[in-house]
């Protein structure tokens, strides 16, 4: 079920490819804030630590109580920017409408992965990723998400692919992702 097309080059060589057709809308944005928010919580656990390690290494070399005094407030001062910083964010946060109503063709084949977007009214961008340029494959029941770093990323809605048998697309990327790493 899968399509198969033949590239005329120098040799014949078969070329898979599963295409996805989409438009980006409100509830991608959110779905991509949601697996962003996973990384922010353990940023917000981490670093205030670090931050304040320093000043609890020398409260108990010291015994010194200003350091003691320094940690506890550097932990303190950090949460409250944290705090400040989110409370801003939910008062200014609007959707962030020039991504919206995109629409969205995302190509996979053997040799790369071709992504094109196109607004009404606007010009059409378009990339290319080799394979070895993703970094992660993943899945929800919603969504398949291709990471090309931790932060940034493609969500993809399943349902959305117009080309092929949809429940093989899933094993397609993950063989093409460790046929990469046995290269490398």
């Amino acid at each position: 079920k899968m399509i198969c097309l033949v590239v005329p080059q120098i040799q014949q060589k078969e070329v898979c490819m599963f295409e996805f057709n989409y438009t980006l809308d409100a509830s991608l944005l959110l779905a991509g804030r949601k697996m962003i928010k996973k990384y922010m919580i353990a940023l917000y656990i981490v670093l205030p630590l670090v931050i304040s390690l320093e000043y609890f290494f020398k409260f108990f070399k010291t015994r010194d109580y200003f350091q003691l005094l320094m940690a506890f407030l550097s932990i303190l001062i950090f949460y409250t920017l944290i705090f400040i910083i989110n409370t801003i964010k939910k008062f200014t946060s609007k959707t962030n409408s020039k991504f919206l109503d995109q629409k969205v063709n995302i190509i996979f084949s053997d040799a790369n992965i071709s992504v094109k977007t196109k607004k009404e009214g606007s010009f059409e961008s378009s990339q290319t990723y080799e394979w070895n340029m993703i970094w992660k494959f993943a899945q929800d029941k919603s969504y398949y998400i291709l990471y090309l770093s931790r932060l940034k990323s493609y969500i993809i809605p399943k349902g959305s692919c117009t080309s092929a048998n949809e429940e093989e697309f899933a094993s397609f990327v993950e063989n093409k992702l460790k046929e990469v790493q046995k290269c490398q």
